[in-house]
């Protein structure tokens, strides 16, 4: 496959816990964060594909015996989807044969809408990172009918 998935992502810090004085109310305070960020797909003559989300993240972060901490977070995504087929062939051993060509209907960026709500656990042991999450993504326009998608995801990395 010659297919990427090209993209880029932005996010900062609202309120980062480090960064304020340490009194009372900012012990419980959350980590908040908010992102944006654009993906496109490249390397396939038959797919057009542009994914478009914009969200925030809360998290707090609980130390344990002053050598590794858990993060539980959640966060919200609204993901965009504009996607468009050029136009293909029904039967490729008859390329003579336009007939059979299809151009499906093109899903765009307000009508393909996503609500994603990620519930998840971040546990540092020095440098190691364990992260587990489940992705519920919730139609948010009415022409997607109701269908649920859930994924889940286990990701294990370095953290310097």
């Amino acid at each position: 496959s010659h297919l990427w998935n090209v993209g880029g992502l932005l996010r900062t810090a609202l309120t980062e816990m480090g960064t304020l004085q340490p009194t009372l109310w900012t012990t419980w305070f959350p980590d908040i964060s908010v992102m944006a960020g654009v993906n496109r797909l490249v390397g396939s003559d038959q797919l057009d594909l542009l994914t478009v989300a914009v969200g925030g993240t809360a998290s707090k972060s609980l130390g344990i015996m002053g050598s590794w901490h858990l993060s539980p977070f959640i966060s919200y995504e609204r993901v965009m989807v504009n996607a468009s087929s050029r136009v293909l062939d029904g039967d490729q051993t008859n390329t003579a044969d336009v007939e059979r060509t299809v151009v499906f209907e093109t899903s765009s960026l307000t009508k393909n809408q996503y609500n994603r709500i990620t519930p998840g656990m971040r546990a540092y042991f020095g440098p190691v990172l364990v992260a587990g999450a489940i992705d519920v993504n919730l139609p948010a326009t009415p022409d997607l009918g109701s269908k649920t998608l859930m994924q889940y995801n286990i990701r294990i990395g370095i953290n310097f």
